[in-house]
C-alpha cells in the first residue's frame, strides 16, 4: 500500500509536470459519456492528439508493476516522452 500512495504521488507530479510544460494545450479534466470509456468520471490531462486523456495515475501503476518484473531505470522517463509527443 506504502508503494502506492508514493505511486500516486509521482502521478500528480507527473501529470502537473507535462501541464506546466504545455500549459496553452494540456489542461485537467474529465467526461462522463460514454461510460464504457475506462477513465469516466476520473481526473485525467487533456489536449492530446488523438483525444487520448492521460490518466496519470494509472501510467505509474503500469511502470510500477512492469518494474517489479524488470527494472528499467528509464521507464517513466520514456513514458513521458511518449506523452510529450502526442501534444500538437
Amino acid at each position: 500500500m506504502k508503494t502506492l500512495d508514493i505511486g500516486m504521488d509521482v502521478a500528480i507530479y507527473f501529470a502537473e509536470v507535462i501541464r506546466k510544460q504545455n500549459p496553452e494545450k494540456i489542461y485537467w479534466g474529465y467526461f462522463t459519456k460514454p461510460k464504457k470509456k475506462m477513465y469516466v468520471n476520473q481526473p485525467v490531462l487533456l489536449g492530446f492528439r488523438f483525444d487520448q486523456p492521460l490518466c496519470a495515475g494509472q501510467i505509474v501503476k503500469v511502470c510500477t508493476y512492469r518494474s517489479s518484473e524488470e527494472l528499467q531505470k528509464t521507464r517513466l522517463y520514456d513514458t513521458y516522452n511518449f506523452w510529450i509527443n502526442l501534444i500538437d
